[in-house]
């Protein structure tokens, strides 16, 4: 079986690492042979994820366009090809048409609500937006990958073979846990990119109240700089070689969301970061993060000001909590969210074809 995957990204991209990657680096198959092409570049990675000005943008599109196209030519030769995220997302798909005449197998892999489109629509917008994008590419291919069941539950509709894999955590990279700090300043963290940044807004009068009454530091990992009033903030730059050792500086992680349609689809990758290497999370109580925490047990879910207040007091304030929190987390993680225990199933999502009619017209 020889397979071509094209990722979104080089191994700088999250989506990208964990659910091509991080597979391929476990790959012990001697069935399957495969070729790997990025649509990026490392530096252009680096460069749109921490400050994406619009020629960044506009530039790092544009390479996925090309790498893609570039394929065709050789395409016919593999068995089947794994596309990873759309191309031009809200444009009309002509390279994933292109791709789905060509290739033997097509199957498509993606890990958020790339259906929604999660700003508001300028009149500009709409003349050029395809609104159909995605079911387009469903329609086209022999199977559709996706990490929870709200995104399996949209592209039923479209395509008769679709299967859920979570994004996940490599345990071998998470070999160290979290120790217990019983002094000192205890850390709260964030860990994310540029375009989620916003989202902190969500906790930062909670944040605001809380550094009234308990001495915290608030790290901020891969949004640049950030800063809040009345809040100790330390903005870090995201860097792969050093992602566990920061993960590590927590003493609890926050993962705040609104409920829309587009947070509904997110694979909750922070909160798997957070519970792998034994930092207790609380999330808001949004899409797959209730089926990631039960509240109470591995971690705290909030859905008011109130809720995040009152619950990260407890943390802030129990010892014990926080261990047994992190405890249950990382088991979680290792029975649910690990790329190890996950990886057969992956392979035969990849790999394994009963000639079936993908498209529901």
């Amino acid at each position: 079986m020889r397979i071509l995957f094209l990722s979104q990204t080089t191994a700088v991209g999250a989506a990208s690492r964990m659910r091509i990657y991080a597979y391929l680096s476990q790959l012990k198959n001697d069935s399957i042979t495969y070729d790997l092409v990025p649509g990026t570049t490392e530096s252009q990675d680096s460069a749109f994820l921490q400050s994406p000005t619009l020629w960044i943008k506009i530039g790092w599109f544009l390479s996925k366009v090309m790498h893609r196209l570039l394929c065709l030519t050789r395409i016919r030769s593999y068995d089947c090809v794994v596309l990873q995220r759309e191309t031009l997302p809200y444009f009309f798909p002509f390279t994933e048409i292109l791709l789905s005449k060509f290739a033997r197998k097509l199957v498509f892999d993606f890990d958020d609500a790339i259906f929604v489109y999660p700003k508001r629509k300028t009149f500009l917008k709409k003349l050029v937006m395809d609104e159909k994008n995605v079911i387009r590419i469903l329609r086209r291919c022999d199977r559709v990958i996706v990490s929870t069941n709200y995104l399996r539950d949209f592209c039923v509709s479209y395509n008769n073979d679709v299967r859920v894999i979570p994004t996940c955590v490599t345990l071998s990279e998470f070999r160290e846990m979290k120790k217990a700090k019983n002094d000192g300043k205890l850390v709260i963290g964030w860990i994310g990119s540029y375009s989620t940044r916003g989202y902190l807004s969500l906790v930062a009068s909670v944040l605001r109240k809380l550094a009234l009454k308990y001495d915290f530091q608030f790290i901020i990992i891969g949004a640049g700089d950030i800063k809040f009033d009345g809040i100790d903030v330390s903005c870090k730059k995201w860097q792969k070689e050093s992602e566990v050792e920061d993960l590590l500086s927590f003493d609890i992680g926050i993962m705040p969301l609104p409920d829309n349609k587009w947070t509904r689809g997110k694979a909750g990758y922070k909160l798997i970061q957070y519970m792998a290497v034994g930092v207790p999370a609380i999330a808001s109580a949004v899409g797959v993060n209730v089926e990631i925490i039960q509240d109470g047990v591995s971690g705290f879910l909030a859905s008011t000001d109130q809720e995040w207040l009152s619950k990260l007091e407890l943390l802030l304030t129990d010892s014990s909590l926080r261990q047994r929190f992190a405890k249950q987390g990382r088991y979680i993680v290792e029975q649910c969210y690990s790329t190890e225990g996950n990886l057969n199933t992956w392979v035969k999502a990849v790999s394994q074809f009963d000639g079936h009619k993908p498209c529901r017209e």
